[in-house]
């Protein structure tokens, strides 16, 4: 075969892979940088171990994956609800998210670990927080057993929009204890030498414990009707490999490289 010719077989091919993808259902994923799982930079495309997967699970269940701008979860959720976006993924399981998404576990997580200055006392029991400041994050949502107990200990909320402002609150003793997800909590203290006086708590909320994250579809998706088979892809991959979402990507404190 000629040079001419092979370059011409390369562009058939290429052509022809470009017009079978161009072919395959395309799924929108909405997502916001929620770093360890997924860095997503105000000027680049989304990475990280979370991406990875969600990439993988699109070529197993035959489809494309598109992403929005970086979009807060309560924006995401509104999105789901009207179909405007087709797929989340991270969330607690709730009968009102049941309603308007499918749901499927895919990682557990502890969503609401105990977070204090090193130089607090240590807690030997939840009892401890009755009518202490207890900080939480706007930004995430709390197992609704989680927010019960803080309710009946009758803890003084203090409210932060993002981790590291609630984690400033702990600083600055504007809050004695922060209530935060475990993995993602530890990274933001691990990226910022303030926050080094914070530690996590080993006593922990008695509705504190490991809970389910899932995989969502929209029930309002033009995609709905594969429920089914993205389901199925997702039970295959987790057979396949136990995924790291907390393992932090060796250029996740520069700049996306993809």
């Amino acid at each position: 075969m000629n040079k001419q010719a092979l370059i011409i077989l390369c562009g058939l091919l290429v052509s022809e892979a470009a017009a079978a993808e161009s072919s395959l259902p395309s799924l929108t994923w909405c997502l916001q940088d929620l770093p360890p799982r997924q860095f997503y930079p105000a000027n680049g495309e989304p990475y990280g171990p979370m991406v990875d997967f969600m990439q993988k699970l699109a070529t197993q269940a035959g489809f494309r994956l598109t992403f929005t701008p970086p979009t807060p979860t309560s924006r995401c959720l509104k999105l789901m609800q009207r179909g405007e976006a087709d797929l989340m993924v991270g969330l607690l399981k709730t009968p009102e998210r049941s309603q308007f998404m499918h749901l499927w576990p895919v990682d557990t997580a502890r969503p609401a670990s105990l977070f204090t200055l090193k130089s607090a006392a240590l807690l030997t029991s939840p009892t401890e927080l009755s009518g202490r400041r207890v900080a939480l994050v706007d930004a995430y949502s709390y197992p609704e057993e989680v927010r019960a107990e803080l309710t009946k200990l009758q803890v003084q909320v203090v409210r932060a929009p993002t981790i590291e402002e609630a984690l400033a609150l702990l600083l600055y003793q504007q809050a004695d204890v922060l209530v935060g997800p475990y993995h993602l909590t530890l990274y933001a203290i691990g990226q910022n030498p303030r926050f080094q006086s914070i530690v996590a708590q080993q006593q922990q909320l008695a509705s504190g414990g490991v809970a389910q994250n899932y995989l969502a579809l929209s029930r309002k998706s033009k995609y709905a009707a594969k429920a089914a088979q993205l389901e199925q892809a997702l039970h295959q991959l987790l057979l396949l490999h136990k995924p790291n979402f907390y393992a932090v990507p060796t250029h996740a404190t520069g700049t996306n490289p993809h």
